[in-house]
């Protein structure tokens, strides 16, 4: 789980490009593991998924990355805004119930930004892997930071799209996942 909103105390370093180790002390809280005094608080409006989370006993792996962009007016209060990244450990036995959790509270599971712990990679939501032998999660990490793209907010007199679209440039076409049985339309 990614991108969840939260807000950190007074981090010990701004510079936190690969993300701040932290642990969720509730379904609200957490505290960084490098200076466990400095505490940050998780939105409200994800903390009934964190407690299921927390409830079912799995291992869990949380990063935070601070929002250097709105952090500037932020600092005056102490409270600097940030996003948590959930790693999720649990195992293979809990596979259908993870899938299942995840579609009745419409979460979306991404694919892992970093590899805190080695393990086989299982992704419920994943459609297509393209690798005959089991995947690891850093096998993933690596083919994630290799390929990372990069997202921009767009306005609304932006003209992205428009240069795009009205474009020659040719896209290349992904392969049809191979859990999709029926041929896509080209």
């Amino acid at each position: 789980m990614g991108g969840i909103a939260g807000k950190c105390e007074n981090p010990p370093s701004a510079d936190t490009s690969p993300g701040l180790e932290v642990t969720l002390i509730s379904s609200e809280t957490f505290v960084i593991n490098s200076d466990t005094r400095v505490q940050g608080h998780i939105s409200s409006d994800h903390s009934f998924l964190i407690q299921d989370i927390l409830d079912s006993g799995v291992e869990l792996h949380a990063t935070c990355i601070l929002d250097l962009d709105k952090s500037a007016a932020a600092r005056k209060g102490g409270l600097w805004p940030c996003k948590i990244d959930i790693a999720i450990y649990a195992p293979f036995a809990m596979f259908q119930e993870l899938k299942e959790w995840s579609e009745h509270n419409e979460v979306y599971l991404q694919d892992p930004k970093s590899c805190p712990k080695e393990a086989k990679y299982c992704n419920p939501q994943r459609l297509s892997l393209n690798f005959s032998a089991p995947v690891m999660v850093s096998q993933i990490a690596s083919h994630i930071r290799k390929h990372r793209v990069h997202l921009r907010d767009i306005m609304e007199d932006d003209d992205l799209l428009d240069r795009y679209l009205g474009s020659k440039i040719e896209l290349q076409e992904t392969e049809q996942p191979s859990a999709v049985k029926t041929a896509l339309q080209r």
